[in-house]
């Protein structure tokens, strides 16, 4: 595997595997993929609010060239999850944009000056990215 990304990147990698654990490190930065990870990641800052309307079962964590995003799996989340987490959003002063696919599932885009959020899902299931806006 560090041969492949060192191929493709043209840069060193490190890879190690743990666990049910991966980090990956090459010349642009880390990616951390945890598919044991339980909770919302204490990492995000409190400028981004926790969505609390399902059960964690992945996060990865990524580290590229000085952006720092997140991306959080969620599973059994609860019905009218789209708009109990766009009103936190907006509590949290982000400007929002929310797409409805029938009665449970779409996605919500959502940023300020230092992120971007964005939820996508249904069925129960739902993925979360987060990502700091880089700084000019």
């Amino acid at each position: 595997m560090e041969k492949a990304l060192e191929n493709a990147t043209g840069n060193k990698a490190d890879v190690d595997l743990n666990n049910e654990k991966a980090v990956i490190k090459t010349g642009d930065g880390s990616i951390e993929v945890d598919s044991k990870a339980k909770s919302w990641p204490d990492e995000i800052p409190g400028d981004v609010p926790e969505f609390t309307y399902g059960k964690v079962t992945a996060v990865t964590t990524s580290n590229m060239d000085g952006n720092k995003s997140w991306n959080v799996i969620y599973e059994s989340v609860e019905d009218g999850f789209l708009d109990k987490y766009e009103a936190d959003l907006k509590g949290k002063g982000f400007e929002t944009v929310i797409m409805k696919m029938g009665d449970k599932g779409g996605s919500i885009t959502a940023e300020n000056d230092k992120f971007t959020v964005f939820l996508m899902g249904g069925e129960g299931k739902i993925s979360i990215g987060v990502a700091a806006k880089k700084e000019e």
